[in-house]
């Protein structure tokens, strides 16, 4: 049998008039499978892979969004990690390239990231 790891966080408000309210919630630390791992990434190149709920992102835009469809997370060691792969790796090298040839003009960036993979 797998035991799973659990935390509790509290978190405590304060109200007007000065009332607290106080929440608890609990969560799991340590992932014990691959549906537990997920990208907490909403927007750009900067991945990031973690335990959590799914996230609520915002619905616009940003460039290197493109590029997110191919970031992967997994269980790596016993730890929630980016799984590397060729395909996210071309798009963000392209993507930076678009960013650093058009660095003064955003709307040349969005175009240039059109041709990434």
């Amino acid at each position: 049998m797998k035991l799973r790891t659990l935390a509790y966080i509290a978190i405590a408000t304060v109200g007007v008039g000065g009332s607290v309210m106080l929440y608890a919630v609990l969560g799991h630390v340590s992932p014990t499978s691959n549906e537990s791992c997920r990208l907490l990434t909403c927007h750009g190149l900067n991945i990031k892979c973690g335990i959590s709920e799914p996230l609520m992102c915002t619905m616009e835009y940003q460039l290197g969004d493109k590029c997110l469809q191919h970031a992967q997370c997994g269980i790596i060691n016993g730890a929630c990690s980016e799984i590397k792969n060729s395909a996210f790796e071309t798009c963000k090298s392209c993507m930076q390239n678009c960013m650093s040839k058009s660095s003064a003009d955003v709307q040349q960036q969005f175009a240039c990231e059109q041709t990434c993979l």
